[in-house]
């Protein structure tokens, strides 16, 4: 027994009933954690009301196994979340080619932690030791964001489509992650619903707008550390953008030139003539079709690099037109960046203005001008030291002012989210 000993029920299912009773301000229900049937019971055990309907020995075990599963149940879901992102967000999309829908494209890859055997192990000795109390305080979500989400939710003007949004924003601050902005003085963050970019330092912020990934291409959710930058990259093509886009063009030795395309070996290095070049050699992966760097270039004129496992990057571009337009799903998957030159500057925050002079150079010479100077020019630079950088989906976020602002949310990853939570919240 837990929570029942030779004397009866203590102050330990006080304690316990006394946070359940705010469950419904989070936006569940109550009776999915029992409380109305635990509050019945307890009140039959310190009144000695039982009957045969419910004698004392019923009463007892139903009250140990619902103040078990409820207080499980509500500190393993406050500190770890409600809804697992890695399940649900990996399963959304089928893998190109895949009309089975057994593999899919992997769409989160933000570390994090779970409840596992050594939580619910420690969170049972908390109750046996009698630091219940302090348990249930810490499995509150440590995310400040949360409880600006959970103070709007708990305004009258809050609407039923705010509430809902609100809600998976919640969901969100709860998940357990191994790293979040918080940990950081300096930072840089991409939010996809807003298609905003911003690189915080402290308390000062730098913001500017992005393109993501279209809803067939998205942008996945990562962590990671930005500790390269390459100007004028060459950029080798996707295979998937070769079948759509490149494929057909074959034997068109001016759409290769206009775009500044070339094919290569990849096993030489040596590259092959474009009037050699056939649909199977494009579909073999020992062929790579490759833009040449400089304008017109795909990357535009700059590239940002950090590890990842789906091989996207921040990226200037050059057809900056859709910056102007409030929705920027544009790219297949990678994120474009508006004023990439204050980015770089940014990350580079400890070099001369000789040295910015020279990136800023690089980034907008013509590199086919006759008059160019080449000992001006910079391949890459490393960032040291390296500058975190989450990409992240909240539909909820305050702008620079700390107002709460609500945006479209365009990967349909909140209806997913509320689909999981639906039958804990209150109905209203």
């Amino acid at each position: 027994m837990l929570w029942i000993n030779r004397i009866g029920i203590d102050e330990r299912a006080d304690s316990l009933v006394a946070v359940l009773r705010h469950v419904e301000e989070m936006g569940f229900d109550a009776d999915v954690f029992r409380v109305n049937q635990i509050e019945r019971d307890l009140n039959r055990v310190r009144t000695l009301n039982f009957s045969e309907e419910h004698t004392v020995n019923q009463v007892m075990a139903r009250l140990e196994y619902n103040l078990t599963r409820a207080y499980l149940g509500y500190t393993s879901g406050q500190r770890f979340g409600y809804v697992n992102p890695e399940y649900v967000l990996n399963r959304l999309d089928p893998a190109e080619g895949d009309s089975t829908r057994k593999r899919f494209r992997r769409l989160y890859g933000v570390p994090m932690r779970h409840a596992d055997n050594a939580f619910f192990t420690g969170a049972i000795r908390r109750i046996q030791k009698d630091s219940l109390s302090d348990f249930l305080r810490e499995s509150r979500p440590s995310d400040s964001l949360y409880y600006t989400l959970l103070k709007r939710f708990n305004t009258p003007e809050a609407s039923a489509e705010e509430r809902k949004a609100l809600l998976c924003n919640m969901e969100r601050c709860r998940w357990n992650l191994l790293e979040r902005p918080k940990d950081y003085k300096r930072y840089v963050l991409v939010n996809i619903p807003n298609f905003y970019l911003y690189a915080v330092d402290e308390n000062k912020t730098i913001s500017m707008r992005v393109g993501c990934g279209t809803n067939k291409t998205k942008t996945p959710l990562l962590t990671s550390k930005i500790n390269l930058i390459q100007l004028n990259p060459k950029w080798v093509m996707p295979g998937s953008i070769v079948k759509k886009d490149v494929l057909h063009h074959v034997g068109d030795a001016d759409y290769f030139n206009r775009h500044n395309y070339y094919i290569y070996n990849t096993k030489t290095g040596e590259r092959v003539s474009v009037d050699e070049v056939t649909h199977e050699m494009l579909l073999a992966k020992e062929y790579k079709v490759a833009q040449e760097g400089g304008r017109g270039n795909a990357l535009g004129r700059i590239i940002f690099r950090f590890p990842n496992d789906f091989s996207v990057y921040l990226h200037h571009t050059s057809t900056p037109g859709f910056f102007s337009r409030d929705e920027r799903g544009v790219s297949h998957g990678c994120v474009r960046v508006e004023e990439p030159f204050e980015l770089a500057k940014f990350l580079l925050k400890d070099k001369d203005e000789e040295f910015l002079s020279r990136l800023y150079y690089s980034m907008t010479t013509d590199l086919e001008s006759p008059n160019l100077k080449r000992s001006k020019l910079l391949n890459s630079v490393n960032v040291s030291p390296e500058v975190p950088l989450f990409i992240s989906y909240y539909t909820v976020y305050p702008d620079s002012t700390g107002t709460l602002r609500f945006y479209r949310d365009v990967y349909g990853y909140d209806s997913v989210i509320y689909d999981r939570l639906e039958w804990r919240l209150k109905k209203r």
